[in-house]
């Protein structure tokens, strides 16, 4: 054991560190082999389809705020963003994802299939991994139609629920002996259960249209040239070190045998 950590820590002389560094043939050949062989792997284990479906989204941050103060719109911002990204992944949303395509759950869907990348404001892009090319399409237009339709129904919702709070707090003002029993309770509490049931949260000022509905862009979720990069770096690190290695061992040979013949 002993030995095999001498080996390890013993430095190389500075001569054949020097002698490899100005070898660019050899790195030119380890990068080709490299690169290569990142081809071969890209060739027998492709990674799977990625399809893209983009929504742009609008705060209209100047109606919701009538004073322009930047700590008010980062809360905004970041508490918009954390519903919105709430509602992509959310139990309903996936259910009516699944509900459209056969033989995928949601378990599925959050396996790593769907992917979201979601800027404070502007072009949100959705994402769909599978190993068909039509499917990664399906399922990611499914995901965006979904995500628009809660998100709609939420604003649509919400001035609905505002106007009915106004009106049954001003009923309560007007009854303030109400009994409990009360035939409106029954119906203004049935109303507003209902109502915020349909309603996440989302401020009813947001805005989102989709960006492209027809023919979405379906490609490799990994290009063929980040594996042919990878290969082409790994290649020209290992055929370095490969040739510090023999270059180490015949030295060391060397030096026995002078020893030897000394």
């Amino acid at each position: 054991m002993k030995n095999f950590n001498d080996r390890l820590l013993q430095s190389d002389s500075p001569d054949h560190i020097l002698r490899v560094l100005q070898s660019w043939r050899l790195w030119v050949f380890g990068a080709v082999i490299g690169a290569l062989l990142g081809w071969g792997v890209y060739a027998l284990f492709p990674p799977p389809f990625r399809a893209q479906g983009s929504l742009v989204v609008d705060y209209n941050i100047e109606d919701f705020w009538s004073t322009k103060l930047n700590i008010q719109y980062a809360f905004f911002y970041q508490r918009e963003t954390k519903k919105l990204k709430a509602i992509a992944y959310s139990d309903e949303t996936l259910e009516i994802v699944t509900a459209q395509i056969a033989g995928v759950s949601i378990q599925d869907l959050r396996s790593g299939k769907l992917i979201l990348s979601y800027p404070y404001e502007g072009v949100w892009h959705f994402w769909a991994d599978d190993v068909d090319p039509l499917q990664a399409e399906i399922l990611v237009k499914a995901w965006v139609e979904a995500f628009d339709e809660r998100v709609h129904n939420s604003i649509e919702v919400a001035p609905e629920l505002d106007t009915l709070r106004k009106e049954f707090n001003q009923f309560l003002s007007e009854n303030p002996d109400i009994d409990k029993s009360h035939p409106d309770l029954d119906r203004y509490f049935d109303q507003l259960t209902d109502l915020a049931k349909m309603i996440d949260g989302v401020s009813p000022y947001i805005d989102i249209s989709f960006s492209q509905t027809d023919s979405l862009p379906v490609n490799r979720s990994v290009s063929a040239s980040t594996y042919l990069l990878v290969g082409s770096f790994v290649g020209a690190g290992v055929a370095v070190l490969t040739a510090l290695f023999f270059l180490s061992q015949n030295n060391k040979t060397n030096r026995e045998n002078t020893l030897d013949v000394g």
